[in-house]
Order: structure tokens, then sequence, then C-alpha cells
């Protein structure tokens, strides 16, 4: 029956904590976003309003609203967002499709992203879809690929 006992206090205790680690872990991502800016709004015939742009070191998002002006003859096709680290590198590219916008009507998009270290955004509009080259991705990523390799070569040689 002790044994039962002690069980079951350590099942709780368990329980505890996992709840415990569950919120902290929340408090401290939704506590960790912080805002990005907009460089550049090219969007031609739509009007776009961004009502929040904010990032982590490793996601984001961008979210707002899009209006498509009525005088507008052949709209594009695609809401284009880009971003960029510090340093001016793009490290990623999205893409709404706006060919369910009426002229006239509002529409409300979220973009989110699995990028890191963003710092700017790009809003534009095309009527293609790209997809960034090699040469554009995040170098930082490569250079966690490098030491990557070099730490494994190096408990190679130790443990061989």
């Amino acid at each position: 029956m002790n044994r039962m006992k002690t069980f079951l206090k350590y099942l709780i205790l368990f329980i505890a904590f996992y709840i415990l680690t569950d919120v902290l872990i929340s408090l401290a991502l939704t506590n960790n976003y912080r805002e990005i800016s907009c460089t550049k709004n090219e969007t031609g015939s739509y009007v776009t309003q961004v009502n929040a742009a904010k990032a982590t070191n490793m996601s984001g998002y961008v979210e707002g609203t899009i209006k498509l002006d009525e005088a507008a003859q052949s709209p594009e096709q695609y809401l284009q967002f880009d971003f960029y680290s510090k340093y001016g590198h793009c490290l990623g590219r999205k893409y709404i499709d706006l060919s369910t916008v009426k002229a006239g009507q509002t529409k409300d998009f979220k973009v989110s992203f699995e990028l890191s270290n963003i710092a700017t955004y790009e809003i534009s509009t095309t009527n293609e879809v790209e997809a960034l080259s090699d040469v554009q991705l995040d170098m930082v990523s490569k250079g966690y690929l490098a030491i990557g390799i070099v730490g494994a070569l190096i408990v190679l040689y130790y443990v061989l």
C-alpha cells in the first residue's frame, strides 16, 4: 500500500510539473514576439493595411486587410511578402492568392512564416509566383550546417 501511495505522489508531481512547464513555455513564447517593420508597400491597385507584424527568433506573422480599388481594370493575382534579415538578405517569400477579391471588397489576411531572425519585410503584388534561388536563402542556416559538420568530424576523431 505504501508503494502505491509513493507512486501516486510521484504521478501527481509529474503531472504538476508538466502543467507548470507547459504554462511557462506558452508565456515565454507569447512574450518573445517583437515588431518587424515594413520597408516597401507597393501593392498597385490594392490598398493594404497591416494591423500586426511580429516575429520571434524562429517564426512570425503578418496580418492585416487588403482592398481592391473599384477603378482597377486588371489587378494582380498575388500579394507577395519578402522577408529580410537585419543585413538585408532575403530569407523567404510568401504569397497570398488575390483572385477571389472583387472590386471594392475588403479581405483579411494572415501570413505565418517559419524563418529565423527576420528584421523587415516588403509587400508587393505580382502576377506570377517565383521561387527563391539557393543564393538568396538564409546564409545563417548554411553557417549552422558548417558548424554541424565540423562538430561531427571532431566527435568522430575522438571516438575512433
